[in-house]
């Protein structure tokens, strides 16, 4: 995330080295987002049209039991990733929840698809209950909170929850907050 912040600083300089409001600046500006915007567009469409959104009502669907190909790809990971970070690029307003929700549960699930993890995946009950620790992860890596991460995998599950996977979910959280903490020592957000 700091780099995206080392970008948008970036860009907020150039804007500045042009001094006060001119249409130089303005233009500078128009183009940088335009261009980020468009080269978000044109990423999401070329790589994986299923990217497209904001990603909850696609893990709401495939919590459900329905299995679409298309929503967990390494593809989609990609294009979503890169689409989410020339969007905030182009200072747009995201949100960021839905996509990192959507990029954490394509990645337990291809991580699922694996050698080791095969049997899981094979497993109707287990996948879902993974992908909903996943889902929670998701949250807890936008907004920092392993119990909101929780709260919301259960609000999003409703249908379908089993108590059972309470403490699991909430383990998945708070991992995600050591990684978070042993990647980046000057979070202090998460604390």
């Amino acid at each position: 995330m700091d780099s995206i912040h080392n970008i948008l600083d970036y860009r907020l300089a150039i804007i500045q080295r042009f001094g006060q409001f001119t249409w130089t600046s303005f233009a500078v500006y128009l183009c940088w987002v335009i261009g980020c915007g468009l080269a978000a567009l044109v990423l999401v469409e070329a790589l994986c049209p299923a990217a497209r959104g904001g990603g909850i009502p696609e893990i709401k669907t495939a919590l459900s039991g329905t299995v679409k190909r298309d929503l967990f790809s390494s593809r989609l990971v990609t294009a979503k990733s890169l689409g989410l970070v020339l969007s905030l690029l182009a200072g747009l307003s995201v949100g960021k929840e839905g996509p990192m929700i959507h990029i954490s549960c394509a990645c337990a699930d291809l991580l699922m698809q694996t050698a080791p993890f095969r049997k899981l995946y094979q497993h109707g009950a287990q996948r879902i209950s993974i992908l909903t620790c996943a889902a929670g992860v998701g949250v807890t890596s936008v907004f920092g909170t392993a119990y909101g991460g929780m709260i919301f995998a259960l609000e999003l599950t409703s249908f379908s929850f089993l108590t059972k996977d309470l403490p699991q979910i909430f383990l998945s959280c708070v991992s995600c907050l050591v990684v978070f903490l042993y990647l980046d020592h000057n979070a202090q957000y998460l604390l």
